[in-house]
């Protein structure tokens, strides 16, 4: 008789405590996963099976922090999304505006830098993908040749100004040593690391879809940035959250840490000390900066899951007076309605939920370099408006 089919090897999600942090994926894997070998477990991340935080890892030396969600699932995940996944709808010779998937993030961070030029190929960053499509695609850039005809690349650069900046992508291959303090030898087959000629005036969520403006010449990212400072920009989002809510504007003082290890509002304390009539007890969480959110337009409806059963849900409209880090999942968590597919501020499961349901659809800004006022909007991705559609019905 024939052998059975050995069942694929799979993981439930598990959340990095304290005994994990620090350590790499792929020995956290062999620690939870016992009867596997090293070899096995590197071939799990190599078939884009590991997931962390809902999305593939290829970087085996990546290290875990506190709250990270592992799993191993039984089939390959969606391949992550790459420079022909995004849509550029504006481009002249000092600005792109590109529509971001969900999944990909913005820029890359310096502690996010895997040693391997190949893995960042597989996990582009916004900016890469913008940059390689101005070059042609992958193949020239790769080969180091421009597309002439590519859009819009510049014929040429205001005197003295070259583009915004080459990133230090290939400071550690370039620069890493050998045992004799000799640059070591590259290696062949491994494609010089993705360029970066751009760099993004304002900041998506990995998980959030939609507009950003990004500078190709330092001088109208200066201007960018400063209109954003001083927020003279329209930055409009939708989103589909957990219950009803009324329009309505939502302001508080944001902080890194609320006491829980994540970002929230600073809750002013008016509490008196014991036997005190008049000293109010001091708040211990230090001074947070403001963040203002317009709640424009709600539409009240319900929720359909995979079960059959309802739950209450608004899709809304939001514009932001100020742009803090996470500050509309933050503001809608903690008024109680928090995004459907939340998985940091979220209170609901997440089970059938495909993604974070927040897009950025609309964004007006001055022109850095010709001031003429410009606006775009953007609507859902075709695949997320169709969930939308069939999971939401109208409140009766």
């Amino acid at each position: 008789m024939p052998r059975p089919v050995p069942a694929p090897v799979v993981m439930l999600p598990v959340v990095v405590d304290s005994s994990l942090v620090g350590q790499t994926i792929v020995a956290t894997l062999r620690k939870l996963l016992p009867d596997q070998s090293w070899s096995a477990v590197r071939k799990l991340i190599e078939q884009r099976r590991v997931l962390v935080n809902r999305y593939a890892c290829f970087d085996e030396t990546r290290r875990l922090t506190e709250r990270d969600r592992l799993e191993v699932l039984a089939h390959p995940a969606v391949a992550l999304p790459d420079e022909n996944s995004i849509e550029l709808l504006y481009v002249d010779e000092q600005i792109v505006v590109a529509l971001k998937p969900e999944g990909m993030v913005t820029e890359r961070r310096h502690d996010d830098l895997p040693d391997s030029p190949e893995l960042r190929w597989r996990a582009l960053t916004l900016d890469e993908a913008v940059t390689i499509r101005l070059m042609g695609g992958r193949e020239a850039t790769i080969a180091g040749r421009t597309n002439p005809t590519s859009p819009g690349r510049p014929q040429s650069l205001p005197a003295g100004q070259r583009p915004v900046h080459r990133r230090d992508q290939m400071r550690r291959d370039s620069q890493r040593r050998d045992a004799t303090g000799s640059p070591a030898k590259s290696r062949l087959h491994t494609p010089k690391a993705p360029p970066c000629h751009v760099r993004a005036a304002h900041r998506l969520d990995r998980q959030t879809s939609g507009l950003v403006v990004l500078s190709r010449v330092p001088e109208a990212g200066a201007k960018l940035y400063a209109q954003f400072q001083a927020h003279d920009v329209l930055r409009e989002y939708e989103a589909l959250v957990w219950g009803w809510i009324e329009p309505q504007r939502l302001e508080s003082e944001l902080i890194r840490d609320r006491g829980d290890g994540r970002r929230g509002s600073r809750q002013p304390v008016t509490m008196l000390e014991a036997g005190a009539e008049e000293s109010p007890v001091t708040n211990p969480l230090p001074p947070g900066k403001l963040a203002s959110t317009n709640l424009v337009a709600s539409r009240q409806g319900h929720f359909k899951s995979g079960t059959g059963e309802f739950a209450s849900v608004s899709w809304i409209r939001c514009q932001l007076e100020t742009g803090r880090t996470h500050q509309v999942r933050i503001h809608l968590s903690e008024k109680g309605n928090p995004i459907v597919g939340d998985d940091v501020y979220g209170t609901h499961s997440l089970d059938g939920v495909p993604r974070l349901y927040l897009h950025a659809a609309r964004l007006g800004f001055t022109h850095p370099m010709i001031g003429k006022r410009l606006e775009f909007s953007a609507g859902w991705p075709d695949v997320d408006r169709r969930w939308l559609e069939s999971h939401f019905a109208d409140k009766s």
